[in-house]
């Protein structure tokens, strides 16, 4: 019975099951259903998304956890609206090599952070404005929905607390410059209508020496307000910091050595 259910929705190209269905398929009572999802799960055939619903672990893998993404799958089909982002999406598409412990998933409403498979999965409410630039992508056979590469880039910085923080965020863009689409870039960071995103945007672009085409650096400063103030940084006063940016209208209070530390090729500039 649990072998014709596994192979029974591998067959179909299911990836996951509920209740009623796995019900359906064996023609079994409830409880029997219950106690024979239980059995699987604690085998490893399937990992368990709440509310009656499971994912299935495909045969080609065994009953074995299928690796450090294998939470990013379970994730990704834990709610109905959402995608994994920010620091997350940045390892997925190559710009950092940092692997975080935890996904963080961006939703169009409040959920409770859950433990998959070991794994804390937290979800942030994003608005509706900001919820677009995701796609589908098939991380160790199973169906992942992530922000694409320039979301990722507009995401983290963004909000650089769910990327690891300045340093990280440098880091992420100075990767990501050899890789993506400028102008889809530019249209991205306009459809979230943030002018402080712009400018830490315009400002890191130039502190890492990323490849950005002189017309999409224009359209950026162009988008700047004259007379606008942002920060970016700790609000505490610290020496030796970079200060006031006017070319982007940005304080920044970091150093060079602290936002670059991570970027490679550019750790030995002095502050």
């Amino acid at each position: 019975m649990h072998a014709k259910l596994i192979l029974t929705l591998t067959e179909r190209g299911q990836d996951e099951v509920t209740r009623e269905e796995a019900a359906e398929i064996l023609g079994s009572t409830p409880s029997n259903i219950r106690n024979l999802l239980s059995h699987l799960t604690a085998k490893g055939w399937l990992e368990r998304l709440g509310d009656g619903r499971y994912l299935v672990v495909p045969p080609a893998y065994g009953a074995e956890p299928t690796g450090d993404y294998n939470v990013l799958a379970l994730a990704s089909a834990s709610v109905p609206k959402g995608y994994v982002g920010w620091w997350n999406a940045a390892s997925l598409h190559g710009f950092t090599t940092q692997v975080p412990n935890a996904v963080t998933m961006a939703t169009l409403r409040r959920h409770r952070p859950r433990v998959l498979a070991g794994s804390e999965v937290r979800y942030v409410p994003v608005s509706p404005e900001k919820f677009f630039g995701f796609e589908k992508r098939q991380v160790l056979g199973r169906s992942v929905t992530v922000s694409d590469k320039e979301k990722t880039v507009a995401d983290c910085v963004d909000r650089p607390d769910l990327c690891g923080g300045p340093s990280e965020v440098c880091r992420i863009v100075w990767g990501a410059s050899f890789d993506i689409d400028w102008e889809r870039l530019v249209d991205y960071v306009s459809r979230i209508g943030s002018i402080s995103l712009i400018q830490r945007l315009g400002f890191v672009c130039d502190l890492v020496e990323a490849t950005v085409p002189p017309p999409i650096r224009d359209k950026l400063r162009e988008t700047v307000k004259a007379g606008y103030r942002s920060h970016f940084g700790p609000r505490e006063k610290v020496e030796g910091v970079i200060g006031f940016v006017p070319d982007w209208g940005i304080s920044v209070s970091l150093t060079k050595q602290q936002l670059l530390g991570d970027v490679p090729r550019k750790r030995e500039i002095a502050p």
